[in-house]
């Protein structure tokens, strides 16, 4: 059975790297969307690459190291293990509830799916699954995009 992913945390803004203001300027917090917390840490794990994290070192995808590998269903199931291996550590994110699919949209380009079952609160809107979508450019180390 999922875990409640529920949680409240500083909330930033993932294009530019920064915390988020309110209106008044204060630092925003993921309250509104207690799920919006685990996302931002899935999306962590993914862009990172070990050592990024100088209080934990061991966290981190290292995407980059398949810059130069050619598009196959072998380097796919490579990303896959990586990312649910960087999902899995120090993250308390159970490994029954993540789903990890990497595909193939073009000769350098990746589409890697991270579904979450979370445990449905009134807090989360009930929800079942957390996804994201993220569009890789693997040949030059580049996440192009993450819905």
């Amino acid at each position: 059975m999922p875990r409640d992913y529920d949680a409240i945390d500083l909330f930033w803004d993932s294009t530019a790297g920064d915390f988020a203001l309110s209106p008044n300027g204060d630092i925003l917090s993921t309250q509104n969307d207690p799920l919006y917390s685990i996302a931002q840490t899935i999306v962590d794990r993914v862009k990172s690459d070990k050592g990024d994290w100088k209080h934990a070192p061991y966290i981190g995808a290292s995407l980059g190291n398949f810059v130069g590998e050619r598009n196959s269903s072998e380097l796919g199931e490579q990303i896959r293990i990586r990312i649910y291996s960087a999902l899995q550590a120090y993250s308390g994110i159970n490994t029954s509830d993540i789903s990890v699919d990497v595909f193939p949209l073009g000769p350098n380009t990746l589409g890697i799916e991270i579904s979450l079952a979370v445990l449905p609160t009134v807090s989360n809107k009930s929800s079942h699954v957390l996804k994201k979508l993220f569009y890789y450019e693997y040949s030059e180390n580049n996440i192009l995009g993450v819905i």
